[in-house]
């Protein structure tokens, strides 16, 4: 029996593994299929927003209630505020506006808070927080999935493809 069940859960796993990997090369297969200009937000205010061509962006898909994507919020806050060149579109997923406003940053130019929970499902995004970062023709740069350092990481990354100046 042990021996059984030890086979059942490394199945699990390797399968578990196997199907992550294979969700992400189709998220960004899908990405590269798509306008990132294309994508239509709404604001807390119902209105819609498009990124507009010929800026940078990044989009960061967060939840409220997900502690650990709030807090990786504030510190692409704090990213922006170095890098104004850039659109910070906080892109809040299945979650209610009331909620999200409560993270709203006024004032916060270059920042926007949009529900993205449309671009989310049609992107078959696989992970809450994700990020996605375009350049001015709207071609994806880097997407990142998962909790890990943000700010640290895409610091990192947009040094080594020196897409910032």
């Amino acid at each position: 029996m042990m021996v059984a069940a030890a086979g059942c859960i490394i199945a699990i796993v390797a399968g578990n593994v196997y199907f992550s990997g294979k969700q992400e090369q189709r998220f960004i297969q899908r990405l590269h299929q798509q306008e990132i200009h294309d994508f239509i937000f709404l604001t807390t205010d119902g209105d819609t927003l498009h990124i507009q061509p010929g800026e940078k962006a990044l989009i960061y898909f967060w939840a409220t209630w997900s502690d650990r994507s709030t807090q990786l919020l504030h510190d692409l806050y704090q990213w922006s505020d170095h890098n104004p060149e850039v659109q910070l579109f906080a892109a809040y997923v299945k979650d209610a506006a009331i909620y999200a406003i409560e993270h709203d940053r006024p004032g916060g130019t270059p920042f926007k808070l949009v529900d993205g929970t449309n671009p989310y499902q049609q992107l078959r995004v696989p992970g809450i927080p994700s990020l996605i970062l375009a350049d001015e023709q709207g071609s994806p740069v880097l997407t990142h999935t998962g909790s890990s350092s943000i700010k640290t990481w895409l610091d990192s990354e947009l040094a080594k493809k020196k897409v910032l100046p």
